[in-house]
């Protein structure tokens, strides 16, 4: 076949698979009203997804071969009324190249407070019908003590949040699989469960975590802490159960006192001042067991 043959062949394929997309879409927007889509929504979460509660206020078709949520609310199916995740507006597309190879890939964007997050979930159908590839990207996500996340994370962290999230794992039993996570919080506030060095809580100006999951293991490679009255550092793992705030914590790192501590916290500056013979180099070495719930700190 000769070449002008040939391009002509493509563009009527082209033009076919774009003319076949934008009937779809007609025919799931008479097909699918409102009422009808939210149904099946619903229907398709419960199904798909039994561990997670599913609310929203609004959702419509678009367009680009997808739907616009608003007021979307996610939580477990235990606890429904405590939600882990709040948007204003979200919406979810497929990709039709994916879909035609039979894995289906579906693209996200999430308005919430001050950011977006934003990234895909890939169906592997062809592998096991139950695993998923995905890949998050979280944008100026303003943590403020509101419940935008899980609301014991909320009352706990004041910041901004960025990072990205990569992810390959079973529907099942999310956390046996497979992570890697970036994550940064910039200018906020670190409460404690329990107070140390009389310290209630710690201000900074970035907190940074890198670390990897493997099959209910989170392995801290770095947690670092700095522009606040103490820097810090942590490496170590979490185990990780079902109940998040019951994971088993095994922690060691390093405190550091900042100059202004002693002027700005004199009741923490003479609490250091009493252990000092204790630090290396100004640094104070510390270890965290518990749970995440309720974490225990040792001095050494």
């Amino acid at each position: 076949m000769n070449q002008p043959l040939m391009i002509i062949k493509n563009n009527s394929r082209l033009w076919y698979i774009i003319y076949a997309v934008v009937l779809t879409v007609l025919f799931l927007y008479v097909m699918f009203p409102s009422a009808a889509l939210t149904k099946y929504i619903r229907e398709q979460v419960e199904e798909r997804y039994p561990d997670i509660n599913i609310s929203f206020n609004k959702v419509n078709l678009s367009l680009l071969a997808g739907i616009k949520i608003r007021g979307l609310k996610i939580s477990s199916r235990e606890n429904p009324g405590i939600p882990v995740l709040i948007s204003e507006k979200s919406s979810v597309r497929i990709s039709i190249p994916a879909w035609l190879k039979g894995d289906p890939r579906y693209y996200f964007e999430s308005k919430v407070k001050g950011g977006e997050i934003s990234g895909f979930v890939e169906e592997k159908n062809s592998v096991n019908k139950d695993r998923v590839d995905a890949s998050i990207d979280i944008e100026n996500v303003k943590l403020d003590g509101n419940v935008i996340i899980h609301p014991v994370i909320s009352k706990r962290l004041e910041g901004i949040l960025t990072g990205k999230i990569k992810f390959v794992g079973d529907l099942p039993d999310l956390l046996r699989g497979n992570a890697e996570i970036s994550l940064d919080l910039a200018d906020g506030r670190f409460k404690l469960v329990n107070p140390v060095l009389d310290m209630n809580e710690i201000g900074f100006k970035k907190i940074s975590l890198s670390c990897v999951l493997d099959n209910r293991r989170l392995s801290i490679k770095d947690l670092i802490m700095t522009g606040g009255p103490v820097n810090g550092s942590a490496t170590g793992t979490v185990l990780l159960s079902n109940n998040l705030f019951s994971s088993r914590l095994g922690l060691t790192g390093e405190i550091e006192p900042s100059p202004s501590l002693f002027q700005d916290m004199p009741k923490v500056g003479k609490a250091i001042n009493l252990i000092k013979n204790g630090m290396k180099d100004g640094k104070l070495k510390i270890e965290i067991h518990g749970t995440l719930e309720k974490p225990l700190y040792k001095f050494r």
